[in-house]
């Protein structure tokens, strides 16, 4: 069975016993459930397969459970809470629950609290058969995920409920009320209603008082006349707030209600239980829903990801005369980092590490889009200079949400031993002068790639010789931290290149590699790590 299946099924029970029997058919395990009122001190609803077996009942809660559950075994405790009621999940069997357990708890809480909701509304208020069928109505549609189907349901029940014109539902996005859902008077009509007393729109005094806003004749509330300049045809109001213990929602507004005077109180009781049910409700498809587009933008992620890699080189690369070998580890699914390398047949390297501003997707698409460049320029121009100027041009006239990337960049002439490098913004690239057994850096002396138009890029040059390195790397190597937030530091790598320069390449990067992970130990990545080094070996 699907779980969309299960839920609308779970919803559409409204006898607490058909409930507990549903329950069992998809836990198969020995259970009890219990709901803790923490205003009445008390433990209600009990389900419970196991209540005739008497164990040892080892809990913090013991001395409150009911008498029956004072020697029970508990492997396991799960909580959930809506408003002032507790759902506790006791596990009577050497087994947790797994992931799609756990989520359908959730909804099983949720459930058990719309039919405590529904008993309570059918023995204490008396309504009638109208009022109970149009909560129960409400009550099976916690099932329905879709938030736009939900909200339609609800407005139109609670329409239906007052007897009714026209209606609005408010959510809350952003940290403003937006009208969602409106029925029978033009969109921000209503949000626009100024209470001239507080200077406050009506709409957020309902939402931030918690209260109901009962007005049966407008006419004589001149605080809100401006509904009436509006001609309108508003005679009278009803603002209702939509909450949970976890979440401020929005506001349910219904217009010209047709309510005898005598059954006001219950109408409003009624009213009250419509929208405590509405509000778990819709707190339920917005969750759907945002886990939904969690789910989506993981995919999105997962495509940008695996896109990225087909553009990253092997790990390592070496002919007689060089190595190459680089690694490239993201803080998030997708990152900002980049390199990669162009040989060619003249004896030539062209290599290069980028750094995009910003994370996530949109650094993710400058990402890829600043490789595809860079591999068509090198391969055209066959000059830096050249070569970044014309990126840099294309870069900032793109409508981009990252506009710019730091760039180490060179050219290896392997006949003639030489270096070209352009550093836009970057960290310092490092050369290991193997002869002299000394370092020399080459920090930035140009702006990065993306922040202004027809910027000339300054070269610089030096000579190679047998056994040197050239190092490249990300502003998150040496900024990474350890637990005791230190950085990792320029001048801890310079130290590794020199004890480990006579190394074989390939023991040199991972010699890198971990000790950068030893020093971070169990520090979360915030910054993306990025190396690239290069051995001339004749």
């Amino acid at each position: 069975m699907k779980t969309d299946d299960i839920l609308i099924e779970l919803y559409k029970i409204n006898d607490i016993e058909q409930l507990f029997e549903y329950i069992k058919s998809f836990y198969k395990f020995n259970f009890t459930l219990l709901t803790y009122d923490s205003d009445e001190f008390s433990y209600s609803n009990i389900f419970s397969t196991i209540l005739e077996e008497k164990f040892f009942f080892d809990t913090e809660i013991k001395d409150s459970l009911p008498y029956e559950l004072n020697e029970v075994t508990v492997y396991y405790q799960y909580k959930y809470e809506i408003d002032n009621t507790s759902f506790l999940l006791l596990i009577h069997d050497d087994s947790p629950l797994n992931e799609f357990q756990k989520k359908l708890f959730k909804h099983i809480a949720i459930a058990v609290q719309k039919l405590n909701l529904i008993k309570y509304y059918q023995n204490s208020l008396l309504a009638n058969e109208l009022q109970l069928d149009l909560i129960k109505e409400i009550g099976e549609l916690l099932g329905n995920f879709d938030l736009e189907i939900l909200l339609t349901k609800i407005l139109e029940n609670a329409v239906k409920l007052v007897n009714g014109d026209v209606g609005v539902i408010c959510l809350k996005k952003s940290n403003i009320l937006h009208e969602q859902i409106s029925w029978g008077v033009p969109r921000g009509v209503l949000i626009k209603i100024i209470n001239k007393n507080t200077n406050k729109p009506l709409v957020e005094e309902i939402f931030d008082n918690k209260e109901i806003v009962l007005i049966e004749d407008l006419s004589t509330h001149p605080e809100y006349e401006f509904l009436l300049k509006e001609k309108f045809n508003i005679k009278s109001f009803i603002g209702l707030p939509l909450y949970t213990k976890n979440k401020d929602l929005g506001v349910l507004i219904l217009i010209n209600f047709k309510i005898d005077i005598d059954s006001i109180e219950i109408t409003k009781a009624t009213l009250e239980t419509l929208t405590q049910i509405a509000a778990i409700g819709i707190e339920n498809a917005i969750f759907f829903k945002d886990s939904l587009d969690k789910e989506k933008l993981l995919t999105e992620l997962k495509i940008a990801a695996n896109l990225q890699k087909k553009f990253l080189p092997a790990e390592n690369f070496s002919t007689e005369k060089f190595f190459i070998g680089g690694f490239s580890i993201p803080a998030r699914s997708v990152g900002g980092d980049f390199y990669n390398y162009l040989i060619s047949d003249d004896n030539k390297i062209t290599a290069f590490v980028g750094d995009v501003s910003g994370k996530g997707v949109p650094a993710a698409l400058l990402t890829t889009m600043a490789m595809s460049l860079l591999k068509t320029f090198i391969l055209e121009f066959k000059n830096l200079q050249k070569v970044l100027y014309k990126i840099n041009n294309i870069i900032c006239r793109e409508d981009l949400d990252e506009k710019y990337f730091t760039l180490g960049i060179f050219d290896i002439d392997l006949e003639n031993h030489s270096v070209e490098l352009i550093n836009a913004g970057h960290t310092d690239i490092i050369h290991f002068d193997s002869q002299n057994e000394k370092i020399n850096k080459y920090p930035s002396e140009n702006l990065p790639i993306g922040m202004f138009e027809d910027v000339e890029f300054e070269v610089k040059k030096f000579n190679i010789n047998k056994n040197d390195l050239i190092i490249t790397f990300s502003d998150g190597l040496p900024d990474a931290i350890n637990e005791e937030g230190e950085r990792y530091e320029l001048d801890r790598l310079i130290n590794l290149i020199k004890k480990f320069s006579t190394y074989d390449p390939e023991k040199i990067k991972l010699e890198i590699l971990n000790d950068i992970t030893k020093f971070c130990g169990d520090v979360e990545q915030f910054d993306d790590l990025t190396l690239l080094i290069i051995k001339i070996l004749q």
